[in-house]
């Protein structure tokens, strides 16, 4: 499995909702980080259309499955139209804008420490 692999985590809600999580704050990063060169609104279909275009190539080019793909595109949804919805309130301000790119950031860097770690720690 990789990043880019179609997964419903069918028997491991934990990290079904793990994943969900990261879609949730990869669509407000994704929001974020074109909020900074584009307008909310234009930010926001720009994100939206490269999240269709992902989760569309994934259920046709990697064997995904139409549920899975429906249920990420409400998390993708979800973070990047609460976020929105920060940034046009006027809640977060400047480069506070991209603190889900943080967030984004801080999950990656866990995520390559347990691959490395996971297969030795299984050993023992």
């Amino acid at each position: 499995m990789s990043l880019i692999d179609p997964e419903t985590f069918e028997n491991d809600p934990y990290v079904a909702g793990l994943n969900q999580m990261g879609h949730a704050t990869a669509g407000a990063a994704l929001v974020a980080v074109l909020s900074m060169w584009l307008a909310t609104v234009p930010a926001a279909l720009v994100s939206l259309t490269l999240i269709v275009a992902l989760e569309l190539w994934q259920l046709r080019h990697r064997n995904g499955v139409a549920w899975d793909m429906f249920l990420d595109l409400a998390f993708w949804s979800t973070g990047l139209f609460l976020w929105l919805g920060f940034i046009t309130a006027g809640a977060v301000l400047g480069w506070a804008i991209l603190f889900p790119v943080f967030l984004l950031g801080m999950a990656g860097a866990v995520m390559v420490v347990f691959m490395a770690f996971k297969g030795p720690s299984k050993e023992h």
